[in-house]
């Protein structure tokens, strides 16, 4: 981690310096290397505001905070960057989930009567691969109302099984959730 602590303003202080190194150290093993730390420590008549800019492998955070102390400030700066990063993981979570449900084939037969000459019960006609793409139930319900098919044939991305969400005759939509 290159760590670069700026003042303005005011005097360089080590002990200063030491303190935002030991508080940035605390979230490292939270971002990805490279990571690229900005800090400005500057006092304005009684203010003392504490910036902190983090590049990390594709995430960067701003925070800024204004207290009567320095460390004061600090606290509250990297409390709030400690809040982004936590954001941060929990979108990035989210997103592994939803990428981690794949789309499943799933084979639709379509029956038709038998006639005299052949046995008693329905045959195959045709056979189709349907590809039971994730999504949530709103979604689905959502593209079936967009569209003119009477079904649709969708993987659940809260449980992760299959699902048909079809068109009633009265107009309104039923949903086949498997279990």
């Amino acid at each position: 981690m290159q760590v670069s602590v700026t003042f303005r303003h005011m005097d360089s202080s080590d002990e200063l310096r030491k303190y935002v190194e030991n508080r940035l150290g605390k979230m490292q093993r939270y971002l990805e290397e490279p990571i690229e730390v900005n800090v400005v420590l500057s006092v304005e008549k009684f203010r003392n505001r504490a910036e902190l800019t983090i590049a990390s492998k594709g995430l960067r955070l701003k925070g800024q905070e204004e207290k009567d102390e320095m460390h004061a400030a600090i606290d509250l700066l990297m409390d709030n960057i400690q809040e982004q990063i936590r954001r941060s993981q929990e979108r990035k979570k989210k997103r592994k989930i939803g990428a981690a449900v794949r789309p499943t084939n799933v084979y639709m037969d379509v029956f038709s009567a038998a006639t005299e000459e052949e046995e008693a019960g329905p045959r195959i006609v045709r056979r189709e691969v349907l590809a039971a793409k994730p999504m949530y139930v709103a979604e689905a319900v959502a593209q079936m109302r967009m569209s003119s098919d009477d079904f649709l044939v969708f993987t659940n991305a809260e449980s992760e099984l299959v699902n048909v969400l079809y068109r009633r005759k009265d107009g309104d939509l039923g949903l086949v959730a498997s279990e």
